[in-house]
């Protein structure tokens, strides 16, 4: 995908703190070099359903990391819901799309990130579903482009294969994709986990090769308008 040299507004909406680095970290950062404003909605507080002991003091922590990943990256502002991990689907929708709706109102993004409506985690699918509902290119005329990224990497054991059809070249923006992992350090694991930072380098390698790249982002378009 071709990052455009016309400043964005660039809306990512992540489920957990770690999503937004898992899915689009490589993306974000090559829209913040080419002088996009990048916002980040990170809706759950990612500890309670993990951490039974001294959650609150997890999910704390958690956020001064995502405020240094976003310092990283170049983001412009985090946003975060602080709604339970691992509960989103339990909760009434309207209350996620509220939330999102305000950041909406005050971002009036022109591309939109979001998670993959097939993926296992039932946070993510709810992610998605809130995230459609409250950028509605009627109700948001500053839309351009929506696309759901990759964190599950197991999407076709859920609700459908995905399709992805969008790559980016993270070529440049690989290793500070990887650094900005790294400060989530309660949620690296060992290789072969798909969470080692290993792993996430030989996915970005396997998502690059597909198209002639070196190392890729990837992405299933489901919305443009063309004005």
């Amino acid at each position: 995908m071709i990052v455009s040299r016309e400043r964005q507004n660039i809306l990512v909406v992540a489920a957990h703190p770690d999503d937004e680095v898992i899915g689009v970290g490589g993306t974000i950062a090559q829209h913040a070099a080419a002088g996009h404003a990048v916002y980040v909605v990170v809706l759950t507080e990612g500890t309670s359903a993990q951490y039974r002991d001294d959650w609150e003091k997890i999910a704390a922590r958690k956020k001064e990391q995502t405020i240094r990943v976003a310092e990283l990256l170049g983001v412009t502002e985090v946003f975060t819901g602080d709604f339970p991990e691992m509960r989103l689907d339990a909760l009434p929708i309207y209350e996620i799309t509220r939330f999102l709706e305000k950041v909406v109102a005050q971002v009036k993004p022109n591309i939109v990130y979001t998670h993959h409506f097939a993926e296992l985690n039932r946070d993510h699918r709810t992610a998605y579903e809130a995230t459609t509902v409250s950028v509605r290119p009627y109700v948001l005329p500053s839309l351009k482009r929506l696309l759901c990224y990759q964190v599950d990497t197991l999407e076709h054991w859920g609700h459908g294969p995905a399709q992805y059809n969008v790559y980016t070249d993270i070529t440049k923006h690989l290793e500070i994709k990887l650094e900005a992992m790294s400060i989530y350090e309660t949620e690296i694991r060992e290789y072969p986990h798909p969470r080692s930072l290993e792993a996430m380098r030989q996915i970005a390698y396997r998502n690059g090769a597909a198209v002639g790249l070196r190392a890729a982002e990837i992405f299933q378009l489901v919305l443009e308008v063309q004005r």
